[in-house]
């Protein structure tokens, strides 16, 4: 008579389920690279919430549920209990500030280097207002339809590379960036299609670091407040000041 083995349930679990997760990973990454094709994905990786992935974007860190790959979380992951953040233990070299780390809660727009930003101007162009943005981010293509309701308005965009660099580096290098904006934002500009050239995506990176910025869009005023994600028209006008109007006019920094 054949003898027969037989293994403990949670031993059985234990064997099986490091395949799994690996094959969930390696899912995940085939995913993302097919459907975001513009963006480099470095690896996947088990985050400590069950169904939640760390997907490192070269310098960027994100968490990417598997299930709903289209959302992605910037920021780092805290375990409250021990006191740790799990994201810099692993990174020696964070991309991402962490909360509370001492970054301005309010920015002075007259001090940042507009000159790295592509300029948009609407009518006299006297309400000022700064956005840094992701042409690959879905909800940034939606503000940007949103911005160009504004009445007398210049908007100054910083491209972040959160979802890759090639699309906003292709931006930059294009001969009319305007254009090449637009065609970005309708996911009509090809990543490969400029040569390269000398541009200020990572000074905006570092930029956004210094500012504790860790999403797109985030939309600064010239009083300094911040707005963060998505926002209407109707939603972001309010938060112009008739003091946040002459400031930003007597600057006249470009």
């Amino acid at each position: 008579m054949m003898k027969t083995s037989v293994v403990p349930p949670m031993l059985a679990l234990a064997l099986v389920l490091p395949v799994c997760h690996g094959a969930q990973q390696d899912a995940l990454l085939s995913t993302l690279k097919r459907v975001y094709p513009n963006t480099t994905f470095d690896a996947v990786r088990r985050s400590e919430i069950p169904g939640l992935y760390e997907v490192r974007m070269g310098s960027n860190v994100a968490y990417v549920s598997a299930s709903r790959p289209r959302y992605f979380l910037f920021g780092h992951l805290y375990d409250a209990s021990a006191g740790k953040d799990l994201t810099e233990s692993r990174h020696a070299t964070p991309s991402i500030p962490a909360p509370h780390s001492g970054v301005p809660k309010t920015t002075d727009t007259a001090t940042l280097p507009l000159a790295d930003a592509i300029k948009s101007t609407s009518g006299t162009g006297e309400k000022i207002l700064v956005v840094f943005t992701d042409p690959a981010c879905p909800y940034c293509q939606r503000l940007d339809a949103e911005l160009a309701k504004l009445p007398d308005t210049t908007v100054y965009n910083f491209m972040l590379p959160f979802l890759g660099e090639a699309l906003p580096q292709a931006v930059w290098c294009a001969s009319d960036r305007q254009l090449a904006w637009q065609a970005a934002l309708r996911g009509q500009l090809s990543a490969g299609g400029t040569s390269p050239c000398a541009n200020p995506i990572a000074r905006n990176r570092a930029l956004a670091t210094r500012l504790g910025i860790v999403g797109t869009p985030t939309l600064i005023f010239p009083s300094g407040e911040r707005l963060e994600g998505y926002a209407t028209a109707d939603d972001i006008a309010p938060h112009f000041s008739a003091h946040a109007i002459a400031t930003a006019t007597a600057t006249g920094k470009e």
